[in-house]
């Protein structure tokens, strides 16, 4: 059976879909206002809190649609792989990522053995080991996650435009910039006396970020899921060329 890169491809193809729909759906649940501004009575005060919270849930499909992204791209490495070693020692292989740049080189014979030891140096140059290419690294964490846990929808403070409190000798609470709070899904914008005056505004962003904790935790879903993309297809197309060109996959 002769083994090529249509499968390793058709992955991404389809990873990028994903990105698309991913996109598409987050901006319909932003446009939607799931965020609403608020001031709740905190009787233990007496104080006003002004916060911003989420009122609509995420939906389920966002989740699902991101698990799929990854899920995707870490399949057209390991299907590269597979068709390396397939067609070099009829012996399948997955791309291997590692914890550290130690634990890759003690697979060096085994690749060695089903895929040549030039297909070892090309994969060794893209450092992929916690350490090395750490985007490959959080992607494949990624993919070891339950799919809630991949993102999650947030508010971010990004610009003060004008504070103010109408007595301010009367005790309030302030911090700039304001966080957002994931486990209870809100962020306070300032903590006053019962029935003080305040007037917070700002430009705030809407957005989803990556969830799980790690280098992307807070960042942009839909840029680290297009960067990843990008360097996954780098991959695979320098395992495609460096594969071809020592004859191991039929051009």
């Amino acid at each position: 059976m002769a083994y090529d890169f249509r499968s390793p491809h058709y992955c991404l193809n389809h990873a990028e879909r994903h990105i698309q729909s991913f996109s598409e759906e987050m901006k319909k649940f932003v446009d939607s206002s799931p965020f609403k501004r608020v001031m709740e009575f905190d009787p233990n005060g007496p104080r006003d809190i002004h916060k911003i919270i989420l009122e609509k849930e995420m939906p389920e499909a966002l989740s699902g649609i991101s698990a799929d992204i990854v899920l995707n791209l870490r399949a057209s490495l390991d299907q590269s792989m597979h068709a390396i070693g397939m067609s070099f020692s009829g012996k399948g292989l997955n791309f291997p990522i590692r914890s550290g740049e130690n634990d890759f080189l003690g697979l060096k014979d085994r690749i060695v053995k089903r895929a040549s030891e030039e297909i070892f140096n090309t994969i060794y140059s893209l450092n992929p080991y916690q350490g090395g290419d750490n985007l490959l690294w959080e992607m494949n964490s990624l993919c070891n996650s339950q799919k809630h846990e991949i993102i999650t929808p947030i508010a971010t403070y990004a610009r003060m435009e004008s504070a103010y409190i109408k007595n301010i000798e009367s005790s309030h609470n302030f911090s700039f910039p304001p966080k957002w709070d994931p486990e209870n899904q809100q962020m306070i914008l300032a903590i006053v006396d019962h029935r003080t005056e305040a007037s917070i505004s700002g430009k705030i962003i809407y957005q989803i970020v990556i969830a799980k904790e790690g280098n992307l935790s807070g960042l942009p879903a839909l840029d680290v899921f297009k960067k990843m993309h990008e360097r996954t297809q780098k991959i695979v197309d320098a395992l495609e060329q460096e594969s071809t060109s020592l004859g191991i996959i039929s051009s």
